[in-house]
């Protein structure tokens, strides 16, 4: 609960959602092993703010582009989930200097009766890195790769997701906005301190 408490400060996050996930978490079995219809997941978005590019897949079942994720296990944080499903669907360990930064929350709806899942409350990981190539997961996504932020957008077809992705590229926008600004500054307080 102190992690909806965290966010409740977030001003990119909607306070209806972040109620309806208040509730559904006083009502517990938030797990796919403890209600297959309505239960936990983490999207995990890798961000290269050098090359201003994100890593999406063209997930098979989703049949859309979307960021890597996964259903929150027994035992595990949503934390500990992202460091699993990065592994499987990625093929890659991560690192511990990797930044991770719980961003946002989506409910999606889920239509599809060939699948159990009906509705999932995601949790929206960032994590600021270098650009790798990693080995996805074939039986998971068609293909994936590194896009551009105007690349993301056209590709997320899901209105949900396609608003995220938005808020997103928003946020990095802004934040290498600010880390150009900081160097500009530090350059020019560092040729007035020479002289």
């Amino acid at each position: 609960m102190s992690l909806i408490t965290d966010l409740s400060k977030r001003k990119q996050i909607k306070r209806t959602t972040l109620a309806q996930f208040r509730k559904r978490l006083q009502r517990g079995n938030i797990l796919r092993s403890q209600n297959l219809k309505s239960h936990f997941c983490v999207f995990f978005v890798p961000v290269c703010l050098k090359s201003r590019k994100i890593y999406l897949g063209r997930h098979k079942k989703a049949n859309d582009w979307i960021p890597p994720g996964g259903h929150i296990e027994e035992n595990e944080t949503p934390l500990s989930t992202v460091d699993r499903e990065f592994f499987e669907e990625l093929g890659y360990q991560l690192e511990a200097d990797v930044k991770n930064t719980l961003f946002d929350l989506t409910i999606k709806h889920i239509n599809n009766p060939k699948h159990s899942c009906k509705t999932h409350y995601d949790l929206w990981y960032i994590l600021q890195m270098d650009k790798i190539n990693f080995n996805f997961d074939k039986k998971e996504f068609y293909e994936a790769k590194w896009v551009t932020y105007d690349e993301a957008l056209s590709k997320v077809k899901t209105p949900i997701y396609q608003k995220t992705i938005e808020k997103l590229i928003k946020q990095q926008k802004l934040a290498l906005f600010k880390f150009v600004a900081n160097v500009k500054n530090n350059r020019k307080n560092s040729k007035s301190y020479d002289q």
